[in-house]
Parts: structure tokens; sequence; C-alpha cells
């Protein structure tokens, strides 16, 4: 038994068939298309100093945390001055 890849001549839906194909087609082109400039309207990613900055800020305060907190800065603080009591 052989099967042919082409339709037979009487076939009622070939022609249908064959406008679904040319109209799907065309669909698909246009989709195509649409993508392709879709894509060269593509938006630009964000900035990424605000990161940066962020990250910066944080080292900086994990820094100064450390050097305030550091015994040889506790050692060089002045004693808080007991407050005065008087006997009335």
């Amino acid at each position: 038994m052989v099967i042919s890849s082409q339709p037979a001549p009487t076939d009622p839906e070939d022609a249908v068939d064959a406008e679904w194909r040319k109209l799907e087609a065309e669909r698909i082109a246009e989709e195509r298309d649409e993508a392709g400039e879709d894509a060269l309207d593509a938006p630009t990613p964000p900035a990424r100093w605000p990161w940066w900055a962020f990250a910066a800020a944080l080292a900086a305060g994990v820094i100064l945390s450390i050097m305030i907190n550091s015994p040889a800065m506790l050692s060089q603080r002045p004693a808080a001055d007991a407050p005065e009591t008087t006997v009335k």
C-alpha cells in the first residue's frame, strides 16, 4: 500500500485546507513582524548605581559601628559623671 503526501484531487476539503494554511501563514508572518518591532522597542534595563550606593552606605555604616564599638574607642571616652546627691 502506497501513501502519497498529496491529497486526492477530488477531495472537497482541499480548498478549505489550503485557505487555512494561507491564512495561518499570513498570521504567523504578521506576528513575527510585530515581535521584531517589539524587540527593537525593548526598554533599557534600569541603572545599577542605586544598588552600588546602597552597598556603599551599608558598608560605611558597618565600618562606623565597628569603629565606635571598638575597645580602643571605648577606653578613650570620658566616664559619665555620677549625679550629685544632696541631702536635704
